[in-house]
């Protein structure tokens, strides 16, 4: 599966950086599934930064190699579980 990350730089090596604030879903590195979404992202990202320029970097992702080795929270749809995930992640409250 091919995932996207949109930033004002390329990313070729992820690295984990320690959270200032509450994000929706935790400390990571934010990936999507939409090219569209990483693109709206990185333009974004690049006007707030003024620097850079709006890049997609893009990812080979294994998901049946990563749920070998990680535990995997999936919210098929926006429902109460997964709002109350995104809530107790902007308060900094989860306890995963």
């Amino acid at each position: 599966m091919l995932l996207y990350h949109g930033s004002n730089i390329e990313v070729i090596q992820p690295h984990l950086l320690r959270q200032l604030r509450g994000l929706d879903f935790g400390a990571g590195f934010y990936l999507t599934s939409g090219r569209e979404q990483a693109e709206r992202f990185s333009r974004n990202i690049r006007r707030r930064a003024k620097s850079g320029a709006a890049i997609v970097s893009v990812y080979e992702f294994d998901d049946e190699a990563v749920a070998r080795l990680l535990d995997i929270l999936r919210f098929p749809s926006a429902d109460a579980g997964w709002l109350e995930f995104v809530t107790a992640n902007r308060l900094k409250t989860y306890q995963g």
